[in-house]
């Protein structure tokens, strides 16, 4: 189970000040490429399953398998599993997704799709840093989200001893002391893709933002 706090931040600036405040101790820079996927007639996403491909800097490759991803109180709360993959098996799903299709036999027979669709994707930059929230050493990501529709910025706080509701507001108070603006995220990364092309009319599976490099 994954459990973590998250804070959307309101602007670049804010996401600058808060990689100087938080990102000394960075342990990792990445950057993520997410594409999403469903059963051809939506049994993952009707089930509340997301099916996320991840390529890392690249050079690696996963599936995500999550459920009960809803976002409340600034806290996500999800089961998820992974299968690694080849980053050349990833890049041919984007158009052919039957290639992940033997990397997912287990969800397959759980619910019964026949194939899977493309749903689209974005890109993020992602600092991984570590600080300290009420004397205990808390893992943070760093993300910067280039969507079709705009960029946002989040920290996220991932959960270890301390209570989620408590590690949000030391976060909270924190990034407010340093006059870092921001407030209680109530989205995943995902549901704020889904929207954002909602609201600009964009085709979600012609959005995603392939690597640069």
């Amino acid at each position: 189970m994954e459990i973590e706090a998250k804070i959307v931040l309101n602007s670049k600036e804010d996401f600058d000040k808060a990689v100087s405040l938080l990102g000394g101790s960075t342990n990792q820079d990445s950057i993520l490429e997410n594409y999403f996927f469903d059963g051809s007639k939506g049994e993952l996403s009707g089930n509340g399953i997301m099916l996320r491909l991840r390529i890392k800097d690249n050079t690696s490759a996963e599936l995500n398998i999550k459920s009960h991803t809803e976002v409340e109180q600034g806290a996500a709360c999800r089961f998820a599993r992974t299968e690694q993959v080849s980053v050349d098996i990833a890049r041919q799903a984007l158009s052919d997704p039957s290639k992940i299709l033997p990397a997912v036999a287990e969800l397959q027979r759980s619910y019964g799709f026949t194939s899977l669709k493309f749903l689209g994707g974005f890109r993020s930059n992602r600092k991984t840093c570590t600080t300290t929230l009420d004397k205990e050493l808390v893992a943070v990501k760093l993300d910067e989200v280039m969507y079709s529709f705009g960029t946002h910025y989040e920290v996220e706080l991932v959960c270890g001893q301390m209570p989620v509701g408590d590690m949000y507001s030391e976060m909270a108070k924190k990034l407010a002391a340093n006059g870092i603006n921001g407030s209680m995220g109530t989205l995943n990364k995902f549901q704020t893709f889904i929207q954002g092309c909602q609201a600009t009319q964009t085709d979600p599976s012609k959005a995603f933002m392939p690597t640069t490099s």
